[in-house]
C-alpha cells in the first residue's frame, strides 16, 4: 500500500500537470485563433456589393422572417410554407434570376 505522501505528491503532480495542459490550450489558442474584424469595417455605400436599406426592402425582409420553415426531423417539414416563401423570393423585386 503506497503511503499517504506518495499519494499526496501524484495528486499534486497530476493537477500540476493538468493546469499546465489547460494553460496551455488557453495560451495556443489565443495566439492561433484569427482576430475579429473591427466594428468600422462595414461596407460603405461606394462598394459593389453595397445594398442600401429602406423601407420597402425592411418589410421584404420581415415578411420572409414569417414564414414557418424550420423543419422538425429530415423530411417532416410544412411543403406549403416553403412555396409561399419561395413564392415571395421570386415576387420579390430585387430577385435576380440566374
Amino acid at each position: 500500500m503506497a503511503k499517504p505522501v506518495a499519494i499526496l505528491a501524484r495528486f499534486l503532480l497530476l493537477t500540476f500537470l493538468t493546469v499546465c495542459l489547460f494553460l496551455g490550450v488557453i495560451l495556443l489558442r489565443a495566439f492561433l485563433l484569427q482576430k475579429l474584424p473591427p466594428e468600422s469595417d462595414v461596407c460603405t455605400p461606394s462598394e459593389d456589393d453595397f445594398i442600401p436599406l429602406d423601407d420597402a426592402m425592411i418589410k421584404r425582409f420581415q415578411t420572409g422572417l414569417r414564414f414557418k420553415t424550420v423543419s422538425r426531423d429530415v423530411g417532416d417539414y410544412d411543403v406549403e410554407q416553403l412555396r409561399l416563401q419561395n413564392d415571395h423570393i421570386i415576387n420579390s423585386e430585387f430577385y435576380i434570376s440566374s
